[in-house]
């Protein structure tokens, strides 16, 4: 048995809300659903007509289930979309769309959004129960990015992003059921013990080191670690965390996570409390600094100090949760304190967020040994999440294609007992936008099958082209496979440079080759045909950047890690001054290009030019290159 809407020859159903004491708090809902309804079959589609089929979006705050909880009901007189909360009768709106009617939202901007026109739809009777297995789902962080500046102010200030430009990402990111918990996370000690307030008076706040107290500000993201054993450490941060949670319904979770590094506390305090809980020294490939080397090699032996992290959140929890039960804090699970502890285990009222890089996880055994972190960490940690790295090492938001494998580690997550899930920002949709909608359709669902994500994906954003984008993305995910993640070269922070290895030029050509199979493959002037081309300007970003990257590593001599070698400019080895040329002109027809670009979802703009500069002039290679240029006039 199914239920018939149509609009032939009129429409035979209306938009309804219930109950209507309640309406005006959810009216937008309803509103949104009929006018996705409108375009859907081209009418106008009624309000609150009683001879009509309902389709009744009810608010029930005592329906089963959680927060972001929905049902579908359908029976052969009426659609119900049920919910517990404004937010969960979204989610069924969309998800409603998206199931009986084809509706897709691939990327931010109207490009993204995929309409179908029908006449008729028949929906099976029947009753679905929905609910996300993620309870925080967030394609962005927030924090210290880059010294103190956060991702979405750094855009802002320094880059000249506009409001319209976010809130069209966080469209597309509600459309696709993202959200859940509001979370404030990040590396925010530097906000909640700035060294600038209390560094003078309170010295002892803050790690002792080689002997100094760590007040000196450094840039607000690293640095300045707390001592994590002194009991009025616990007493500020619990009150500044209290104050924030005050706020109400802007945050559900508020982050103590620690600043960027490993450098901990040395005081007597802190010894003792390793002493007790039998802390052992940890090498580089137990944490992750081996694999960022954010913070440099060192040869000083590190203490896992995961107990006395967990001691201090713990005694921050139990002062929060007094006046503020119905919140939550964050602790990151990050450098030191990613071994699993000795002894203690994290107060539930705390998310512990593991940091981990699973796109390295092409590599087995990188894979092997972050799992078994995780899953050695998950029995101590009752409300486990993970802060995932879409865009670190993939500067400057270049291609790393790999729906597969980012399927397979959300569900090795979930079987983990993750619940949480966040990533650094990355709003590249026409270089790695196919990853970032397999995160939003996995952490709903951790057993949607993701070929079958990624086959609906190319057959709804490019049609007729589907067969060859799909080839495209394959063969994306392919090399990055049999590169092993990229992992047997250079650094991960100088991959960039090494880039047109791993892409050669016939690579490239036989993706560009597919891009026109697709663009022939559908209807001139169409929106599959504008959808190809949006994924073509990502391509022609990679293929400019890998010749940048070819005359860069053709005018200065550096090591198989990305480093420079000193070379007399009179050696045989020294580059010649057109050399140098051409690589500042290649580097600067990149940056150029993506100029152009910019705030149209092409590439990550944050993560392209906030540490480089708009124009590349603090980029690495360019520093580099300018070095050798006026090194060269100089020996005239």
């Amino acid at each position: 048995m199914s239920l018939t809407l149509t609009s032939e020859p009129n429409v035979n159903f209306t938009v309804t809300l219930r109950p209507e004491q309640a309406a005006g708090e959810f009216a937008h809902v309803g509103y949104e659903l009929k006018r996705y309804l409108e375009r859907i079959f081209g009418k106008p589609v009624p309000w609150e007509q009683s001879v009509n089929v309902p389709v009744c979006l009810f608010l029930d705050p005592i329906a089963d289930g959680g927060i972001e909880s929905f049902t579908c009901a359908v029976s052969t007189n009426i659609v119900e979309l049920r919910a517990r909360s404004i937010q969960g009768l979204t989610h069924a709106i969309y998800w409603f769309l998206e199931k009986y009617f084809g509706v897709r939202w691939l990327w931010p901007g109207e490009l993204g959004e995929v309409v179908p026109r029908i006449s008729e739809v028949k929906l099976p009777e029947g009753r679905i129960a929905q609910e996300p297995d993620f309870y925080h789902r967030a394609i962005y962080t927030e924090g210290a990015l880059w010294r103190e500046r956060s991702n979405i102010y750094a855009c802002y200030a320094d880059i000249g992003a506009t409001p319209e430009y976010f809130k069209e990402f966080d469209t597309w990111h509600a459309h696709n059921r993202m959200g859940g918990l509001r979370v404030e996370d990040g590396h925010r000690l530097g906000q909640v013990l700035p060294p600038q307030d209390y560094g003078e008076e309170h010295p002892d706040y803050f790690a002792l080191i080689d002997g100094v107290r760590q007040t000196e500000y450094v840039d607000g993201k690293h640095g300045n670690h707390g001592c994590f054993c002194n009991p009025e450490v616990v007493d500020v941060m619990a009150e500044y965390c209290a104050r924030r949670l005050d706020a109400g319904g802007e945050v559900d979770v508020f982050t103590i996570g620690s600043n960027d590094g490993h450098a901990m506390c040395e005081c007597d305090l802190c010894h003792e409390f390793e002493r007790q809980m039998g802390g052992e020294v940890v090498s580089a490939a137990r944490h992750m600094d081996n694999v960022t080397n954010e913070t440099g090699d060192t040869q000083k032996q590190l203490i896992a100090s995961t107990d006395r992290m967990m001691w201090q959140a713990n005694e921050i929890a139990r002062k929060v949760k007094k006046t503020h039960p119905n919140k939550r804090l964050l602790a990151l699970l990050y450098s030191t304190y990613r071994t699993p502890p000795r002894k203690l285990k994290l107060d539930e009222y705390v998310i512990g967020q593991f940091c981990i890089m699973g796109h390295l996880f092409y590599n087995e055994q990188i894979r092997q040994r972050e799992l078994d972190l995780l899953t050695g960490m998950s029995p101590s940690v009752p409300a486990l999440g993970i802060y995932e790295y879409q865009c670190n090492g993939a500067w400057p938001d270049l291609q790393r294609i790999y729906p597969r494998l980012l399927g397979r580690n959300i569900e090795d997550y979930h079987k983990a007992g993750a619940r949480f899930f966040a990533t650094q920002a990355a709003r590249g949709f026409a270089t790695n936008g196919i990853n970032l909608y397999i995160l939003t359709k996995k952490l709903w669902d951790v057993n949607a099958d993701t070929a079958e994500i990624i086959d609906d994906y190319c057959k709804s954003g490019f049609g007729e082209g589907a067969k060859w984008m799909q080839k495209y993305f394959d063969a994306f995910e392919q090399r990055w496979q049999q590169s092993e993640s990229f992992t047997n070269t250079a650094s991960l922070s100088m991959q960039h440079l090494f880039v047109h290895e791993l892409y050669p030029p016939e690579f490239l050509s036989q993706r560009r080759a597919e891009i026109e199979q697709a663009r022939a493959a559908v209807p001139r002037n169409s929106d599959q045909a504008a959808r190809v081309d949006f994924i073509a300007r990502g391509l022609r970003q990679l293929e400019v950047f890998c010749e940048a990257m070819k005359s860069v590593r053709n005018a200065i001599p550096l090591d198989a890690r990305g480093q420079p070698i000193e070379v007399d400019t009179q050696s045989d080895r020294a580059p010649s001054k057109t050399d140098v040329a051409d690589a500042i002109c290649a580097l600067k027809a990149f940056f150029e290009l993506s100029r152009q670009d910019d705030f149209q979802f092409v590439h990550d703009e944050c993560f392209r030019y906030y540490r480089q500069g708009v124009d590349g002039e603090q980029f690495y290679a360019t520093l580099l290159l300018r070095e050798w240029e006026q090194a060269l006039q100089e020996c005239k």
